[in-house]
Parts: structure tokens; sequence; C-alpha cells
């Protein structure tokens, strides 16, 4: 299902960052949240929130949520293909700064890909990706989202 506004005031008030990514939710699931990142590493990156309060390591995880977490990542893998035609995916787990449990979705191309006005480059698709530092801007990141949106099922 998609966000609704209760399903967001109720992860909001457990959540302890700021609203850095109200704007750009994609789907909400029993578990999970997913958002389009603030920084896109490559076009598309997303980032996968737990929604229980106090999960901070992937040990902490019930067997529901990682049986809807493998889920959710094979949907989302459909809607970047989809969307951006990526050759494949890579996540990343750090929970340095943010702490609630999260999964950085980085889709990896071969080469660059240009979109939306932007060249996107992704310069060795087999190794890690180059870690952006800045935040892209809001309207870009919302063109984005609803790029990914028009490929997630109602």
């Amino acid at each position: 299902m998609l966000l609704g506004k209760q399903k967001v005031m109720n992860f909001n008030r457990h959540w302890d960052i700021n609203e850095e990514y109200k704007d750009y939710d994609l789907k909400v699931y029993s578990h999970w949240l997913v958002c389009v990142s603030t920084r896109q590493h490559t076009l598309g990156c997303c980032i996968i929130f737990c929604l229980r309060p106090g999960v901070w390591k992937y040990s902490e995880l019930t067997t529901e949520e990682v049986a809807e977490l493998i889920q959710v990542k094979k949907e989302l893998e459909q809607v970047l293909n989809k969307t951006f035609e990526n050759i494949h995916v890579n996540y990343c787990q750090y929970g340095n700064k943010v702490k609630v449990f999260h999964e950085h979705v980085i889709p990896r191309y071969e080469g660059q890909k240009i979109k939306l006005g932007h060249i996107w480059p992704d310069p060795n698709p087999s190794s890690l990706p180059v870690w952006s530092k800045k935040n892209e801007d809001p309207s870009l990141l919302l063109k984005i989202k609803q790029e990914l949106l028009v490929n997630f099922e109602q």
C-alpha cells in the first residue's frame, strides 16, 4: 500500500532523525518504508527503513521483518530496472549516523546514464560506488520519485 498520513505520523514519532525523507516516500509495507535517497550515488538510489522503533541491527529483526524485507527488495529491484534499466543493485547497511535499521539501495549501471536532464556516472559497476556527500536538489528528487511511482504496483 502506498504511504498514508497515519502511518507516516506513527513512523515519524519513533524515528530519531529530521524530516529529510518525508517528501520522498515511495511505498510503505507492514514493516518497511521505502524512500528515494536524498543522496543519489547513482540514479535511483533509495533507502529502506525499518518501521519498528528501536531496531538498529540486522540481528534484531524478526523473522516476519526479514521475510518481508526480501519481498520489498524484489519489488524495488523490479521497479528500478523497469524505470531506469540498471544492470544490478548493491545494498549497504552501515548504521553509523541514522539510529534506525535501514539499507541503502544503489542501482548500478554500465557506464553513465542520461536521464532527467542529468548525466549519472557509474564508472565501475563491479566495484564500490562513488559515495556522494551532497543532497540532490529537492525538485530533482521529486522527479525521480514520480518516475519510480509509475512502476510500483498500486
